[in-house]
C-alpha cells in the first residue's frame, strides 16, 4: 500500500481535510456589526425600519449574528440553490 499526496495531506494536522473538501473558514468578529449597520443606513428602508433593524442587530448574540451573516452570504453567492 502507498499513500497518495492527498492521503498524506489528509493525515497531516494542517487543514488537510479542509483542503480536500475546498472548505474555507471565515472568522467573524463582533466589530463586523459596524459594517452591517452601515449597510442598513444606506438601504432603501424607511427611517423607522432602519432604526428597528439596528435595534434588532444590537440585540443579537454573536452566534445568532453569525447565523444571519452565513445565511446572507449563502443567499448572495447563490449557494442555497
Amino acid at each position: 500500500m502507498k499513500a497518495t499526496v492527498k492521503g498524506i495531506d489528509f493525515i497531516l494536522n494542517d487543514g488537510g481535510l479542509s483542503a480536500i473538501l475546498n472548505v474555507q473558514t471565515v472568522k467573524f468578529h463582533r466589530d463586523t456589526v459596524v459594517v452591517l449597520e452601515d449597510l442598513i443606513a444606506i438601504s432603501s428602508m424607511s427611517s423607522e425600519e432602519r432604526e428597528k433593524a439596528k435595534s434588532k442587530l444590537e440585540e443579537l448574540s454573536s452566534e445568532a449574528l453569525k447565523t444571519v451573516v452565513q445565511a446572507a452570504t449563502t443567499a448572495l453567492l447563490g449557494l442555497g440553490q
